[in-house]
């Protein structure tokens, strides 16, 4: 009966995390600036990786991603049209993604008391807040109503390397959230988004 019902639950978790890289990659594809139909080829790949790792570091701190290369350059240009011949999977993967112009800001999302609650767990989850990573015993300070939004990605691929975690989650507070949703509506141009889990160990 037991065995029974743990293989019902390992069946069950297989087909959700199925299901939810399903979503997530329909979901991201939408938001991408563009996406190739076919997988972007090993030499591609390799110079998309040499460019994030020339281009982007951490700070001294570890709590922020800097970039080397200013906005629109060369550096910057080559790796969006990298990026751009990658299918969705390599891109759902990849540590600099590029995303359309946004009509109007992300909808407010504050947390559930549970999730946030649940969030707190370090060997489930990696915890940023206003783009810096922190501990999650940090959101003891908080309550979930002091959040306007959240977005938890699944790690996969060398996201995944020397973690501890198997999602890295981004909270927004109230105050980020509303500069956030500012600026979004005044900038018309294609914007960059970053995974700040891969830059950890020094990547």
């Amino acid at each position: 009966m037991k065995k029974t019902l743990l293989f019902s639950l390992v069946i069950l978790s297989i087909l959700i995390t199925k299901a939810q890289t399903k979503t997530t990659h329909q979901t991201w594809k939408n938001n991408y600036l563009e996406t190739s139909s076919i997988p972007a080829s090993k030499e591609v790949l390799a110079e998309y990786y040499s460019l994030v790792n020339k281009c982007f570091v951490k700070s001294k701190t570890n709590t922020k991603i800097q970039t080397n290369c200013a906005q629109n350059s060369t550096d910057e240009n080559r790796l969006k049209e990298l990026f751009c011949q990658m299918d969705v999977t390599q891109q759902c993967e990849a540590p600099i993604v590029f995303y359309k112009p946004l009509n109007s800001p992300f909808k407010k999302d504050v947390p559930s008391l549970e999730l946030f609650e649940n969030l707190k767990n370090s060997a489930m989850y990696g915890v940023w807040i206003n783009n810096q990573k922190v501990s999650n015993s940090t959101l003891n300070k908080y309550k979930n109503t002091d959040f306007s939004h959240l977005v938890i990605s699944k790690l996969s691929g060398v996201a995944l390397v020397g973690k501890s975690y198997k999602y890295q989650v981004d909270l927004m507070t109230n105050e980020y959230f509303k500069e956030y949703c500012i600026k979004t509506i005044n900038n018309k141009e294609s914007h960059i988004g970053i995974k700040k889990s891969y830059f950890e160990n020094g990547k």
